[in-house]
């Protein structure tokens, strides 16, 4: 987790510090739907009005960015675990880069940790680039599949923005093994890593074979989105 929390001396409400977390533990940004339907029960007007508020606050920053608009995802386009045949990177590879180019470019808000925060959980300032954030709102589409019908009640979802600095150690020793840094781990609590997730972007071959080469290099299950 990170160095701190959300040990603030500001008053803030449940559904605030849910927004917070996700930022903090789980994705780097969410977008102004993503937050209305999945914490603010859709209503437009009270996530405006929420996420206003946490940006004077300077606890959430608001950037303005032209992005891919997220895919319609279902299931992974690969779900692999250690004794399975290698999957073709290749074809792997096409189907991500042909539904990448299939999405239409929008400009919209998102939202991300904000210098507050930043300053009182230890993470740093990271740069906007339009590529990067339509990785990390495709990433969140994940996310919120894993948080609503996949994840067990014994598991939880640790982002890469937070597992460096985490609990359970197996989680600490196994992304200090190498360069490799996964999208997200999904893991017990206090116990194993059960699998690595990854949001495949424009992926190519060579980096998907680095990828499956590290998780098979470690035992580690992994999904490709």
């Amino acid at each position: 987790m990170p160095k701190r929390g959300i040990a603030t001396n500001i008053k803030i409400g449940k559904r605030d510090r849910q927004i917070l977390e996700c930022l903090l533990t789980c994705v780097p940004v969410l977008s102004f739907n993503q937050i209305a339907d999945q914490y603010m029960n859709s209503d437009v007007a009270n996530t405006r009005r929420v996420l206003r508020r946490l940006v004077e606050l300077k606890l959430i920053d608001q950037i303005s960015c032209a992005s891919r608009a997220s895919p319609i995802i279902e299931k992974p386009v690969v779900d692999w675990k250690p004794g399975d045949s290698t999957p073709d990177p290749y074809g792997i590879a096409n189907s991500l880069q042909s539904r990448w180019k299939r999405l239409r470019i929008l400009r919209r808000a998102f939202y991300r940790i904000g210098a507050r925060m930043r300053q009182i959980s230890g993470l740093p300032n990271q740069s906007i680039r339009p590529l990067q954030v339509s990785h990390d709102h495709g990433l969140a589409e994940v996310y919120f599949q894993y948080r609503s019908r996949l994840l067990k009640p014994t598991q939880k979802w640790i982002g890469d923005i937070a597992y460096r600095n985490c609990r359970p150690t197996e989680v600490s020793k196994l992304i200090s093994v190498g360069s490799q840094k996964p999208d997200a781990l999904v893991v017990e609590h206090e116990g194993p890593v059960v699998k690595a997730i990854e949001f495949g972007g424009v992926y190519n071959a060579k980096r998907l074979s680095k990828f499956h080469q590290w998780c098979q290099r470690h035992g580690v299950a992994y999904e490709i989105w």
